[in-house]
């Protein structure tokens, strides 16, 4: 069935739902953009099939058989070969018609999926909602808080990772043999001795033997080695017009770019050097970032734990108890410094139990 509207109507309407409002990591906006992005009729979902072909050939890699469009030729995978699914483009596999479809609309328009407050661009709906909610959301909205730096995270998963930094980091558990230097994770202790100290890559061009510290680089790399690859990766900066190569020189010129013009702050006039520092001007400044203030003495505090500390004080309660001796505070930084050097065996037990055991 002929579809009503051209590819490039489709992909404006598809960017439409994913505009974001002035606070996009709101959870309400969030599914907002859930529910627009599904297709709500047959037209729509022969817009997507129509715009999947122009990109892409829905052709089986083991005997040659060409679908009409991505369900016959998942469906051909499975009756025929016993496999998942799946279709290729840019030498990238998609087993979901939605990923693929997504991937087709950055030809269309690299800039599909990019955040309105801080102008990065993703390579897929899920990965600008999930930079949403970890980056623009105000921390005051976010239950998981770190029990060492006061991070706050909108998942349990991401604050037990970033608790395992931590505890590389005291640990000592990825060191360089070469400086002596630690690290939180295995892949910066990498990226590292690939990068400083000249070990052998991870990661391996198969066309030019170039060699990559992360599989990211790589797939982006790998796209180079064909004009429509190429083409894809490119970028235009919004300022001056000229085209990138890519998203990492995109980055760099933007910087150079904007350096020579001064901008100022349109809520208190502050002047910042740059589209870039006004930017990160209003995050710190501007955003919506309640101030606590204290109901007996009137200090102002940036986060709740702390208001919520110091007036424990005043009541002369006591919020935090240790589960090793009878020892009390209403510092939760204190109580952690507590455990660890107090109860050196039980504190490590307890975090090996909690972050470490599946």
């Amino acid at each position: 069935m002929p579809s009503p509207l051209s590819t490039g109507d489709t992909a404006t309407t598809d960017q439409q739902a994913l505009a974001p409002t002035e606070n996009p990591a709101n959870t309400s906006q969030s599914s907002q953009v859930a529910s627009d992005w599904n297709p709500k009729n047959p037209e729509e979902i022969a817009q997507r099939d129509e715009t999947i072909r122009k990109f892409c050939t829905l052709i089986c890699d083991k005997c040659g058989f060409a679908g009409e469009n991505f369900y016959y030729l998942e469906k051909h995978y499975k009756n025929e070969h016993n496999l998942l699914g799946y279709a290729l483009c840019c030498n990238r596999k998609f087993f979901k018609k939605r990923k693929l479809y997504e991937h087709c609309l950055r030809h269309i328009n690299p800039d599909m999926f990019r955040c309105e407050l801080c102008k990065r661009s993703f390579m897929d709906r899920d990965s600008l909602l999930s930079h949403n909610k970890r980056v623009h959301t105000p921390d005051s909205q976010k239950p998981f808080k770190c029990e060492i730096c006061d991070a706050a995270f909108h998942k349990e998963y991401l604050m037990k990772t970033h608790m395992k930094y931590h505890l590389s980091l005291e640990q000592k558990i990825y060191n360089c043999k070469d400086c002596d230097r630690s690290f939180g994770a295995a892949t910066y202790l990498r990226t590292h001795q690939q990068t400083v100290h000249g070990a052998a890559s991870s990661w391996v061009c198969d066309i030019c033997a170039k060699g990559f510290a992360h599989k990211w680089r790589l797939e982006s790399h790998r796209l180079s080695h064909t004009a429509e690859g190429a083409a894809s990766l490119k970028r235009q900066c919004d300022n001056c017009k000229k085209w990138l190569k890519n998203e990492i020189s995109f980055k760099n010129h933007l910087m150079r770019c904007l350096n020579s013009n001064p901008v100022s702050c349109d809520l208190c006039g502050k002047e910042a050097a740059n589209e870039l520092a006004l930017a990160s001007h209003k995050r710190l400044h501007h955003t919506e970032q309640p101030v606590y203030t204290c109901s007996y003495c009137g200090k102002q505090f940036k986060r709740a734990i702390r208001h919520k500390e110091h007036e424990a004080n005043h009541r002369g309660e006591v919020l935090y108890s240790c589960p090793f001796c009878p020892y009390t505070c209403n510092s939760n930084s204190n109580m952690y410094t507590h455990k660890k050097v107090a109860h050196p065996e039980l504190w490590a037990a307890k975090i090996n139990d909690k972050y470490y055991k599946r």
